[in-house]
Order: C-alpha cells, then sequence, then structure tokens
C-alpha cells in the first residue's frame, strides 16, 4: 500500500461506514494499526429484548476488523461532485459523497420540499473551505427533490411510527457518517454564512458545541423569543465529534424521544462548549413554514407568553438582513 500524500499532517481516521471497518492513515506511514485503545467499548453487557447487546450513552464501539482496501480508488467521478448554480457559484464548498471528508451535515426531512430548498441556499454560500457529505434523511410519502448532490437514505414511512420521526431518522443516518465533525442541519432553519466555519472551528478543541442564547421567530404570527438556553443546544445548532460523541446519539435516539437535543446534552460526559455569537446569532430557529406537520412545523404559539410582537420584521431584519426577502411569501402564511 503506498502513502498518499494529500491525506495531509498527522493522524487521519477513516471509518469505511458501508462495510463496518476501519483503517487509521499517518503521514509516515499507511500501514494498518489496531484501533486505538482509547475508542474501546466499556459499556455494560446490558442486552434489549431482541438479545442484541444495548450501549450505554457515551461509549464507541470498536470496530470488528481492519479494512485492507488502498486510498488509491478514493477518487471522485465528476458526476458525484457537487456543481454551484449560478446564484451560489462564489462558494467553495465540495460536496462528496465518498472519503475523506472534512465536516458531515445530517438533515432529517420529508414532505417539505420549500424549506429544502432554502436550507440549499443557506449551505450553498458557506465560507467553510474544506469537503461535505450531506447526508438528508427523506421519510416523507413523496421523495424530496435534491439539487446539490446529497447523499439521500430514503426511510419509507410506516404505519407504526410516532408522531415524531426525528430520532428514528437520525438514527439512520448514524452509519454512514464519513466525517469526525458532524453537524446537525435542520431543513427549516436559517444559517448565517459563515456557520460551518465557526461551528468547525469549535469543534477543533471540544467534543460538544453548540450556539446558546438562541431565537425561534414564527413567520406567521410575526413573533419571536429568546430560548435563553446557556447549558445546552438547540439540535438545529449543535455539532460533535463523531469518536466521542456518535454512540451517545444512537443510543438516545433508541429511545424515539422528541427532545433529542436535551438528552444528548444531559448525559454527555466529555468536552463541551456552548458559546454565544457577537453580534448575534448564526442560526435562527424558525416557525410557521408549510410541510408536514412536526414537533415544529405549523407549531403556533400563545400569545401573551415570552414570545413578543415584531409587526414591521424589524427584529427579524436585524437577525437575517437582507436574506429576509427569501421568506416574504411565508411572512403572512398563518
Amino acid at each position: 500500500m503506498q502513502c498518499d500524500k494529500r491525506l495531509g499532517i498527522g493522524k487521519h481516521h477513516v471509518d469505511c461506514s458501508l462495510t463496518r471497518r476501519a483503517i487509521i492513515f499517518s503521514k509516515d506511514s499507511c500501514r494498518l494499526r489496531k484501533w486505538p485503545q482509547n475508542l474501546q467499548t466499556t459499556a455494560m453487557k446490558r442486552t434489549s429484548r431482541h438479545g442484541k447487546p444495548r450501549l450505554s450513552l457515551n461509549q464507541p464501539t470498536t470496530p470488528k476488523r481492519a479494512c485492507s482496501r488502498g486510498v488509491e480508488d478514493r477518487t471522485i467521478p465528476k458526476e458525484r461532485q457537487w456543481k454551484p448554480s449560478v446564484s451560489s457559484r462564489q462558494s467553495q464548498l465540495r460536496f462528496i459523497t465518498a472519503e475523506p471528508v472534512d465536516l458531515t451535515l445530517i438533515t432529517p426531512t420529508g414532505d417539505r420540499p420549500l424549506p429544502m430548498r432554502l436550507c440549499e441556499r443557506w449551505i450553498s454560500r458557506q465560507t467553510f473551505r474544506g469537503t461535505i457529505q450531506w447526508i438528508v434523511v427523506d421519510d416523507g410519502k413523496t421523495e424530496t427533490e435534491l439539487r446539490m448532490g446529497q447523499q439521500r437514505i430514503r426511510r419509507l414511512p410506516r404505519s407504526d411510527d410516532p408522531p415524531h420521526t426525528l430520532a428514528l431518522n437520525l438514527k439512520k443516518a448514524i452509519p454512514h457518517v464519513a466525517s469526525e465533525k458532524v453537524l446537525i442541519i435542520e431543513d427549516d432553519d436559517w444559517y448565517a454564512p459563515n456557520y460551518l466555519e465557526v461551528m468547525s472551528q469549535h469543534l477543533d478543541r471540544f467534543e460538544l458545541v453548540g450556539e446558546g442564547h438562541s431565537f425561534y421567530y414564527h413567520l406567521g404570527e410575526r413573533l419571536y423569543r429568546p430560548c435563553g438556553n446557556e447549558r445546552h443546544a438547540s439540535l438545529c445548532q449543535t455539532g460533535f465529534r463523531r469518536s466521542a460523541v456518535l454512540q451517545s446519539l444512537n443510543s438516545v435516539c433508541e429511545s424515539t424521544d422528541k427532545f433529542v437535543d436535551l438528552r444528548l446534552w444531559k448525559y454527555f460526559v466529555g468536552k463541551r462548549k456552548v458559546f454565544v455569537s457577537s453580534p448575534g446569532p448564526i442560526a435562527l430557529g424558525i416557525k410557521g413554514l408549510p410541510g408536514r406537520p412536526g414537533q415544529t412545523m405549523g407549531w403556533r404559539p400563545k400569545h401573551g407568553s415570552i414570545w413578543k410582537a415584531d409587526a414591521s420584521f424589524e427584529v427579524l431584519r436585524q437577525f437575517i438582513a437582507g436574506d429576509i426577502e427569501h421568506y416574504q411569501a411565508f411572512l403572512n402564511h398563518v
């Protein structure tokens, strides 16, 4: 096996998710090595009702065997590379479906084509310069059109699905994650152009990161509210390192609890950080967009609560500036 200098300096971990194998490349040698001791599981040997071992939170698993495949076959065919449209030609993002990648995005969606179009707009203009794997888990009755070469994972809806399928969709994406850095991108929320770059920088030093003091904005009601979260972040503003958090997330998703973010931040034990962006948030939780009803879609705030009025959309303009034009069609949608 020949060493590929393009892998860069230092160790580069690649998880061959489709074959459940692992290989470690280093600067000086490409020989196979044993899986690091600190990634081996010490989980309690509990079993589920199906007789399979169940892992406790924050307990990574040990791969079964090493991968003997080299790196020379990792070139990406042109037809699988993302090509920016005219409106996003300035973007330097590189969307790929092969390893290695610098950042993985996970987006659960289903029967929400208009929010997904906006989500693609926000991601296409990001200032992040690395390579990206974008996994979209689609459980809608109608398959959502994807225009940026995302990796689609289709989960057909079932009659016994819970009212909120977020946990099921995230669990479906977990085996396909290829990068050490992972971000959850929700299809109905707004993201500033530097969102991926800022989150990636924080993940260089921490294992679980998120933006605190976030805001929700309901377009149809013209109301907003501060969340005041200081010890955890909303799922749409959460990122993590795969080696430290992925198994915790998998365990949380087994509960089918719709409040995945609260459970993840509550039970994770490791290096974490909730940061506050200045001068304003780099992500905004948007409510009231059209699409399949869910935990947030179609949800209406109660008047007289902690929600505050924004009749002239002045606060919304402070949050997202010129991007307000892309929401004009929804501002009066109730």
